[in-house]
């Protein structure tokens, strides 16, 4: 079981969620990139992406890139303490994650969505 440096223990139960509900939600994330993206456009600002792998992995290096997009210095101190004080309560592995999985595998397996559980 994929679990990150947390333990075990730490871990919040699986938990069921329809998979039609993921299905919507993760059409309106889709939508929302896309309206976005196009406000952006209009406004013909330069944007920066985020994510939050890459904010996991390097924080600091990630609010630095943050900062120089924004021209503002960022207090490294306070939000470092911050992320520090919070912490990821769910397996990585969605399989530990959503007590239906095989109900969400299978609603998802043939999707656009598909690469996302691990299909």
């Amino acid at each position: 079981m994929k679990l990150g440096h947390f333990k075990y223990k730490e871990i919040l139960p699986p938990v069921a969620i329809s998979p039609g509900e993921i299905e919507k939600h993760m059409k309106f994330i889709e939508d929302f990139k896309i309206e976005t993206g196009k406000f952006l456009q209009r406004l013909s600002n330069a944007r920066l992406s985020v994510y939050y792998e890459d904010l996991f992995a390097d924080l600091v290096t990630e609010l630095m890139k943050i900062s120089r997009y924004l021209d503002r210095p960022i207090d490294t101190y306070h939000l470092l303490s911050a992320y520090q004080k919070s912490q990821k309560v769910t397996s990585d592995d969605l399989k530990y994650a959503l007590s239906n999985y095989d109900e969400v595998h299978h609603y998802f397996i043939n999707s656009a969505y598909a690469e996302h559980f691990d299909l």
